[in-house]
């Protein structure tokens, strides 16, 4: 399981590789079609040492659904072990779970239920696929978005008590102010992370970040501004917030 400098989780998981080709999915789709062989092969010789049947497969076949950025099921990364320390681990950086078959989702979400000590955090940029699973409480639902469409109100109906978060990458435009509430004891979201997009030079402007600070601290929502942003605005506030959540360490054993 390999670690991470990213700051808002610690480890990354990746038991899928893959997804619909578009730009949205450009920065990680360059590094999957780049070390495309090194996956494939990896992954087809830990099939055969482990006798993982799956429908006949090659090698250049496998080779050739990754590097085509096709969504593969990774059984390597899947069982790769977990660390000790409660942790937190984004499940698919390198996938959207729109794209995932329902039982790769639910062999995922079997693991997952017998690590209550971690978080495991999962992003899409399709929120309706939440409506779909029932995910453990210790899974953070995020979305990514770069402004607020239609799509993105099923996002904030979501009837389930797992923490959700909005993942800015990059903040483009100004967010409805109702889109945010604190309202009936019902907070949304419970957490918002802006980042500057790392594959092409697209921040976000300081008056946006600001405004989305100010509608944050007016809701009580945590808020976390990447590392990457105080390289562009060094005078934005230190804002490294977590959701309210029992802290990892009640859940070691």
């Amino acid at each position: 399981m390999g670690k991470t400098k990213i700051e808002w989780y610690d480890r990354v998981w990746n038991p899928v590789l893959g997804g619909l080709k578009g730009d949205i999915y450009n920065y990680y789709r360059k590094i999957i079609v780049k070390f495309s062989k090194k996956f494939a092969d990896a992954e087809f010789e830990y099939r055969k040492k482990h006798n993982i049947e799956t429908s006949p497969l090659t090698k250049p076949l496998l080779r050739a659904q990754i590097k085509q950025f096709e969504p593969v099921f990774m059984f390597k990364n899947y069982y790769k072990s977990f660390p000790k320390k409660p942790s937190r681990i984004l499940v698919n950086s390198m996938s959207d779970i729109r794209w995932w078959k329902k039982e790769w989702m639910a062999f995922v979400l079997d693991k997952i239920e017998r690590y209550p000590q971690h978080i495991f955090q999962f992003l899409t940029h399709f929120p309706k696929i939440y409506t779909k699973y029932k995910f453990p409480k210790n899974c953070w639902l995020g979305i990514t978005i770069h402004y607020v469409q239609r799509k993105h109100i099923t996002f904030k109906r979501l009837k389930n008590d797992n923490i959700k978060f909005i993942f800015f990458d990059p903040l483009m435009i100004s967010v409805p102010v109702n889109y945010f509430d604190n309202s009936k004891g019902k907070q949304f979201p419970n957490w918002i992370i802006i980042s500057t997009q790392i594959d092409i030079y697209r921040p976000p402007g300081r008056e946006l970040v600001k405004e989305i600070i100010k509608v944050a601290k007016e809701n009580n929502i945590p808020i976390f501004l990447r590392d990457n942003l105080f390289r562009i605005y060094p005078d934005l506030p230190k804002l490294q917030e977590f959701p309210n959540f029992p802290k990892l360490q009640e859940f070691d054993k």
